[in-house]
């Protein structure tokens, strides 16, 4: 599909901003029908499928169409395939489109257009574009809600109604390009999710011949207390195959008044959590970090949550900033050319059996806490170091290509913010006739 743009250099003033000379306000019931939702009654609410599926507000909202998990035997008020369905009690002003037929509750208006003179979809992505003025009409103290009436004397734009189609499927085109990176990144997801707890528990083997990584299905294993393992695989206690492993400070020996804004960093759960190690702004004096010394971490160091979320793991990366350990990590230094960093990290997020000892170990201590010597009884399965290492490569290689959708998801959101700016308030136009203008989003 060719799509024509020019720049609009004619606007007029009206009560909600600049819009093109051509373009009218109107009121939001001179172009569609409003029905207001209603809840039925609780007893007719099922969830085998019986009567037309419910939905009660914008929880059951995704980025385009809702997803209901409630149905009703008795519906009271009804939307349409296509209506837009707007969120009137808090929050305010979000919107989905209907995907079929489907009863509303009071949390929910549906906005049918006339389709002989607006184009729902283009009013989906304008209703949007003002969330704001939405939650402005918004009345009540305690839940903000909007009326029938606010909804009837919304002032909207209305363009031609060609115009309103040709933007309205520029904006569904990258719509789609987000739906099938989004679809792409979860099949990734899932074989990543499938793989890890084949790899990790020796079901499915990997090695490498000719350059090439093959995979196959294992046939021999051995019974042992962390589960069955290949009959080639050990099973070692962390205490085994670590150099040092370490808690954080404890208690007087780093208080809150001698944590500052500069100096030497002092890295938190919330670096493990996230596995980004530029987050935080906690740091120690260059005198204190001498008393601290041994809580230095070092790159490929193993980092565990042992207080609250605990259980989490992430390993220190090359180029971070220098620093020591919070109260509520632990590092695990491992012997390299026993233990991979990046496949221990991985055991522990993601195995069931390490994650089970790290639950009993830490609930049999007054604080709910993992201590050093705890660490290092736990039990993990050990394959040949070249497996560790093709299991971490393989593994990496899909969070990878996650990384590249991701981002290319960031790139089709800023796309579409910047086309929705320009296209629904006028300032680029589409067009049927062609005129030769540099067009930035």
């Amino acid at each position: 599909m060719t799509m024509m743009f020019r720049k609009e250099t004619e606007f007029q003033e009206t009560e909600i901003g600049k819009i093109p000379k051509d373009w009218k306000i109107e009121k939001l019931s001179s172009l569609a029908t409003i029905i207001m939702g209603q809840s039925p009654p609780s007893s007719t609410y099922n969830r085998e499928g019986k009567g037309l599926p419910f939905i009660q507000g914008k929880m059951e909202f995704r980025r385009m169409y809702p997803s209901p998990t409630m149905y009703t035997s008795r519906p009271l008020k009804i939307a349409e395939e296509g209506d837009i369905l707007m969120s009137v009690r808090a929050p305010v002003g979000d919107v989905n489109i209907a995907p079929y037929k489907l009863c509303i509750g009071r949390g929910l208006a549906a906005v049918r257009f006339n389709s002989k003179v607006a184009n729902n979809l283009f009013y989906f992505y304008y209703l949007q574009s003002i969330k704001s003025r939405l939650e402005n009409l918004g009345k009540g103290s305690t839940f903000k809600a909007i009326t029938k009436k606010d909804l009837e004397e919304l002032r909207i734009v209305y363009p031609p109604l060609n115009e309103q189609k040709g933007v309205a499927d520029i904006l569904l085109m990258v719509d789609r390009g987000i739906e099938i990176v989004d679809k792409t990144v979860a099949k990734l997801e899932r074989i990543k999710r499938a793989l890890l707890n084949e790899l990790l528990t020796g079901r499915i083997r990997v090695k490498e011949d000719d350059g090439k990584l093959t995979f196959y299905k294992e046939t021999e294993f051995q019974d042992t207390e962390i589960g069955e393992i290949p009959k080639e695989w050990e099973v070692v206690s962390l205490e085994d195959v670590s150099l040092t492993i370490r808690t954080g400070p404890f208690g007087s020996r780093l208080k809150k008044s001698e944590l500052s804004e500069s100096g030497i960093k002092v890295y938190t759960q919330e670096n493990v959590l996230k596995n980004d190690f530029s987050l935080g702004n906690l740091y120690i004096s260059y005198n204190k970090f001498e008393q601290l010394k041994n809580m230095e971490i070092k790159p490929g160091d193993v980092l565990l949550t042992i207080r609250g979320s605990i259980g989490y793991s992430a390993v220190f990366p090359e180029g971070a900033e220098r620093g020591i350990i919070h109260t509520n990590l632990a590092y695990i230094r491992v012997k390299i050319g026993l233990l991979s960093p990046k496949y221990l990290s991985l055991l522990i997020n993601y195995h069931s059996s390490i994650k089970s000892q790290l639950i009993t170990l830490s609930s049999a201590t007054t604080l709910g806490a993992l201590y050093a010597k705890n660490i290092k009884k736990i039990k993990i399965p050990l394959p040949p170091l070249h497996e560790q290492q093709k299991i971490v490569e393989i593994l990496s290689m899909i969070d990878k290509a996650i990384e590249l959708y991701r981002r290319e998801k960031e790139r089709f959101l800023h796309l579409r913010r910047g086309l929705m700016g320009v296209l629904l308030t006028g300032r680029v136009r589409v067009v049927s006739d062609v005129r030769d203008v540099e067009v930035n989003v």
